[in-house]
């Protein structure tokens, strides 16, 4: 346990620490991109001490040179913990790459540091209609908690913020059995009232089509409830 304790406190919590400042250099969505590309790095660190991996196992970390997202970018700079291990037997964080003092990367690292989330906004853009749903509800709560805070100490806003409040439960609640029963829908399980539910979806489309005949042709939806692989 003294050694956990040690290895926390030596170890994570330094990174965390450097982690949580970074993120305090700006107001909140506002960070500018080597801060961006700093935190990235911090968070790779915190999990590979906190995950026990092995650290070849994430080229950002164990290789001077890594591979930029895209072919145009060719190699960028990376930490290049492997030289540093096998020289001292231990993985400083090289002191060219950093400027302390300010919390940066050192004049000129920054630019040549990879930005590796490229792969993940691919994946987000995709999604676009989960990231609509998604930004709709919270737009919804954010109205519902600002109006609940402005509410003061006038007659009757006791009564507004105790509606406010159990209509946030109520729009939570539902919204959780509304993702549960989509996903039931989209998984491979049989149960009662799905086979419907398709052929219904399969009529609409028809119906769509039917009274888009006349209009430019527009690409079929595809039902997100299947029969591959029922169970």
């Amino acid at each position: 346990m003294r050694l956990v304790n040690e290895f926390s406190e030596y170890v994570a919590l330094p990174i965390a620490s450097w982690f949580q400042e970074t993120l305090g250099m700006a107001p909140e969505g506002m960070l500018g991109i080597d801060c961006q590309k700093l935190g990235i790095l911090q968070c790779y660190l915190l999990k590979a001490s906190y995950s026990s991996s092995l650290l070849c196992r994430h080229p950002l970390l164990w290789e001077k040179r890594v591979p930029g997202e895209d072919e145009e970018e060719g190699y960028k700079v990376g930490l290049g913990l492997k030289d540093i291990i096998k020289k001292y037997g231990f993985g400083w964080l090289p002191n060219h790459m950093f400027n302390w003092e300010a919390n940066m990367f050192a004049a000129g690292i920054g630019d040549q540091f990879p930005f590796p989330v490229r792969r993940l906004e691919k994946r987000y853009q995709r999604r676009k209609g989960e990231r609509t749903t998604m930004m709709d509800i919270l737009q919804e709560m954010d109205q519902a908690i600002g109006r609940i805070k402005i509410l003061g100490e006038k007659e009757g806003d006791e009564a507004k913020r105790l509606l406010l409040l159990r209509w946030l439960g109520t729009r939570i609640m539902r919204q959780y059995h509304q993702d549960v029963w989509e996903a039931l829908y989209k998984s491979p399980f049989e149960f009662k009232g799905k086979e419907s539910e398709l052929e219904r979806q399969e009529q609409q489309e028809r119906d769509d089509e039917i009274d888009s005949e006349d209009e430019e042709p527009r690409p079929r939806k595809r039902a997100w409830i299947t029969k591959k692989m029922p169970k």
